[in-house]
């Protein structure tokens, strides 16, 4: 689909089939000797779901893009046996992942970039530093010089 208002107007439409057509975002290049368009089923087993990892089990007579129906996130990872695959958005908002024929371990990860671990230890140094100037700036004034003695006149001459 050339952009995403075009990928709207596809999946709003009534003749759109969700289970036999996946809009890609990005285009996949074809198996060698793959035809274009080319419909086969296959099967998807859920191996493991958790909230930053889905793990699948797929087989497929024919190359296939596997249609994850969870939101797409560029900090999601995916695996294909154990090997890293380009992440494809579909469907204009959901993710999945382009499979040669065949049985494979499919995985999902969601690892987000260290970029925001960076800029909160550097705010927090930040915020300690000016801590640590507050309580040495801020020490009660010290005497410089010799203590002054009061002189009394003595009574006694």
């Amino acid at each position: 689909v050339p952009d995403d208002a075009a990928t709207l107007q596809q999946l709003l439409n009534p003749a759109f089939d969700p289970a036999t057509t996946v809009l890609l975002a990005d285009s996949v290049a074809p198996a060698p000797g793959a035809p274009a368009s080319q419909t086969s089923e296959g099967s998807v087993d859920i191996k493991g779901y958790q909230p930053k990892r889905v793990q699948l089990e797929t087989r497929a007579e024919s190359q296939t893009v596997l249609l994850l129906n969870d939101r797409y996130h560029p900090d999601w990872r995916v695996f294909v046996d154990g090997a890293p695959a380009p992440l494809l958005r579909c469907n204009y908002a959901m993710r999945g992942v382009a499979l040669p024929a065949g049985t494979h371990t499919v995985e999902f990860r969601f690892e987000p970039r260290a970029t925001w671990l960076y800029v909160s230890a550097g705010a927090t140094l930040a915020a300690l530093a000016l801590c640590v100037m507050f309580v040495f700036s801020s020490n009660p004034r010290r005497k410089t010089g010799a203590h002054e003695k009061s002189e009394t006149p003595s009574s006694g001459d």
